[in-house]
Formats: structure tokens, C-alpha cells, sequence
């Protein structure tokens, strides 16, 4: 009955900012631009899902732990997380933690993107699917 997922929805301040953030830093591609209405569909390169920045509403941003109710972050998968990591560190990007090793042998960070939403980089030794 569910295929797969198409796309995932952030609210942004500045949407034509934010795309060009997630192209400029992480390599995605813009698949539709954000025109008149201001929405953008980026993504990263080849098949997935991808990311539509829709623009945000008035309202101030809400302080929330990863833990709490609701969506958490955003994950993408690497090869190399170490070499992923110095990559983004090159970019300007700053991670809340040097990389670091899971139970069952993944590697992840966590950054946040140019709006502060949590994004996730990870390295697992057999994909979740």
C-alpha cells in the first residue's frame, strides 16, 4: 500500500537561504525551485527522498531535546563518517560532538543545518534495509 518516502517538510525563515545551505554544504541538487511561493524540493543526488522548505510562519522557534515528542532529526547515510565529518568541518559546519561509535559498530555526528534543525550523518556496517 506505501511506497516510499517522497519527501520529508521543514519550515524555514529564508527558504531560498536554507536550499542553497543544503546545496552548498551537503552537495544536494535542487529539483524544484522555490519561485513565487517560496517552495523548494532539494535533495541529494540520484534517487531518495528529498527535503521541501516551505516558508515558516511568524511564530518563534520552540526549544526542544532530541528526546522529546515529534520528529527528532534528520539522518544521512556515508560511507566514511570520519571523512564525511572533516568534509563538512571544512565547509564551515559545526558538530555538536566529534563522531562517535555505537552498540552494533555504526559511527554518527550531529550538526544542525543553516535554520538549526538537527541533522544527522551515520556510517552503519549493514544498511537498515
Amino acid at each position: 500500500m506505501i511506497g516510499s518516502v517522497e519527501h520529508m517538510a521543514i519550515a524555514a525563515k529564508d527558504t531560498a537561504g536554507l536550499a542553497r545551505w543544503y546545496v552548498d554544504k551537503l552537495g544536494f541538487e535542487v529539483q524544484v525551485d522555490g519561485g513565487e511561493k517560496g517552495i523548494w524540493f532539494v535533495g541529494p543526488p540520484g534517487n531518495g527522498a528529498l527535503l521541501e522548505i516551505i516558508p515558516a510562519s511568524d511564530a518563534a522557534r520552540g526549544t526542544r531535546a532530541r528526546n522529546d515528542a515529534g520528529w527528532s532529526h534528520l539522518a544521512f547515510t556515508v560511507a566514511d563518517v570520519k571523512a564525511a565529518y572533516e568534509a563538512l568541518k571544512a565547509k564551515g559546519i559545526t558538530f555538536t560532538a566529534e563522531p562517535r561509535e555505537q552498540a552494533g559498530g555504526s559511527w554518527l555526528a550531529f550538526f544542525s543545518d543553516g535554520e538549526g534543525n538537527d541533522l544527522q550523518i551515520i556510517q552503519r556496517p549493514t544498511a537498515l534495509r
